[in-house]
């Protein structure tokens, strides 16, 4: 999740430059992913997904080194090298969201495998064991380097037509990206995002800076989301108050191009939108899903 700016954001902007980038991440680093202690944190974590489903992962991203998860289908362990790959399974690039690393959202990964996806999960630098600093140009060399190495088939056989982004709350950013910028899939969908700096900046009230205050980061969905050249599925909280309805879903959904869909949960805050109602939340990407890329 992505909190409100604190006050002492305003001594940086003495220097006449603003970046919100220090305040976009609220990193933990790991020793070890899934260590007991550390997972019964997360509520929503059931465990439900087989170790020998869950694939570790790394690859270069620049100077970084970036920590992935895989967590595969049972068609994908098949070790007969003269079968034929299923080449149906779809495939899901899961970019999280700025809170703690891959342990925190692993819930979510379970909710897209339990619907028969195969997912791709992987840290930004600074995040879990991913070395290096997060910025906005860190996070997106790492999100293409992510994409490449899932279609590398490395470790199972993609079919780039059933290749879905999936976007969460900061990871927003790094899906517009991919889709506008490096290939567009098969399909998007984004969770709770925000629609760029300058809107947080609206939500936190601090659009009456001094002249001279500027953004120093790239992150702009509302820009580039016309561009995705994909079917598009929003889904957001019309309660979140960190990343707001109006602000962020609204704007984001007038810039978008067809065919796009959405799903807005009354009762949802942030973060919670594939939880208030699970079963609407699975018939939502199921059903999106199945029109567009299963089709």
């Amino acid at each position: 999740m992505i909190k409100r700016l604190i006050p002492g954001l305003m001594i940086i902007t003495m220097t006449g430059c603003f970046s919100l980038e220090p305040f976009y991440y609220q990193n933990v680093e790991l020793n070890e992913y899934f260590g007991e202690k550390d997972m019964k944190q997360w509520e929503n974590y059931r465990g439900i997904i087989p170790d020998e489903l869950i694939v570790a992962d790394s690859f270069t991203a620049g100077t970084n080194t970036i920590f992935a998860f895989w967590a595969l289908q049972e068609p994908d362990t098949v070790t007969d090298t003269t079968a034929e790959p299923d080449t149906s399974i779809v495939t899901v690039l899961y970019n999280h969201g700025n809170y703690h690393n891959i342990n925190h959202y692993w819930d979510k990964v379970e909710f897209l495998w339990e619907m028969g996806y195969r997912v791709y999960i992987y840290d930004y630098p600074g995040f879990g064991r991913s070395t290096g600093e997060p910025t906005s140009e860190t996070c997106y060399e790492s999100a293409e380097m992510a994409y490449f190495q899932v279609i590398s088939g490395d470790v199972a056989e993609i079919n780039a037509s059933r290749l879905v982004y999936y976007g969460m709350s900061l990871g927003g950013y790094m899906t517009t990206f991919l889709a506008a910028d490096i290939s567009s899939p098969a399909a998007a969908i984004m969770e709770s995002c925000p629609a760029s700096t300058s809107a947080l900046m609206k939500d936190s009230g601090l659009l009456d800076l001094p002249g001279g205050i500027v953004s120093a980061d790239d992150y702009d969905s509302q820009a580039r989301i016309a561009d995705i050249g994909c079917p598009l599925l929003l889904m957001h909280g019309r309660m979140d108050d960190y990343i707001t309805f109006d602000n962020h879903a609204v704007v984001l959904w007038e810039a978008a191009s067809e065919p796009k869909d959405s799903f807005w949960v009354d009762e949802a805050c942030h973060g919670n939108v594939s939880t208030v109602d699970c079963e609407a939340y699975q018939k939502k990407v199921t059903g999106f899903i199945s029109e567009y890329v299963e089709k």
